[in-house]
């Protein structure tokens, strides 16, 4: 009786710590998004881009990294499905803001002439949310709307992982698939 009452305690105490570490290591994957510029999380109308890309282009060069300027807006249904995705796959989150310095542009009705001039000089937007992948030094690398990374009525994340593994790394121009 001694012995599994034992065994009982042991294995609470077992279970309860596996409990903790899995916590634990799940805290580990989350990125504070609080920690991250205003302009990497929020579409906001009355920003100025082309301050928020030189300072996007600052962190990024300093960090060694591209850019990711994301053409988008609140109103945005497609934006605001890609920020619920993020958040609902922290780790994939984490990699999203860690891999790329993000900035997002308001694109849409009402857009500042800071917003559409950037946008203008990476290529009309065709759809939001719309990618432009740029080098650490606000060149343009790639450009194309996101539908290719969508499942159904969301985001697909082997997709989605995949896009940030391959467009983090590039260094040179490629070009759209029609």
């Amino acid at each position: 009786m001694k012995n599994i009452i034992i065994g009982i305690i042991i294995g609470f105490l077992l279970a309860f710590g596996g409990y903790k570490a899995l916590s634990w290591l799940e805290q580990q994957n989350q990125l504070d998004v609080s920690t991250l510029p205003s302009y990497s999380v929020n579409f906001n109308k009355e920003a100025n881009a082309t301050a928020n890309l030189a300072e996007a282009i600052t962190k990024a060069t300093k960090e060694q990294k591209n850019i990711l300027l994301i053409a988008g807006g609140d109103w945005c249904k497609w934006c605001g499905t890609m920020s619920n995705f993020l958040e609902e796959h922290p780790k994939l989150q984490k990699e999203f803001y860690t891999q790329f310095e993000v900035i997002r542009v308001y694109y849409g009705k009402g857009i500042n002439p800071s917003a559409k001039a950037l946008i203008l000089k990476y290529g009309k937007a065709k759809g939001t949310p719309h990618f432009y992948v740029l080098n650490s030094h606000g060149e343009l690398l790639h450009s194309f709307v996101t539908k290719a990374l969508e499942r159904g009525y969301g985001y697909n994340r082997v997709k989605f992982l995949r896009f940030i593994e391959k467009y983090s790394k590039i260094k040179t121009i490629t070009k759209d698939k029609k």
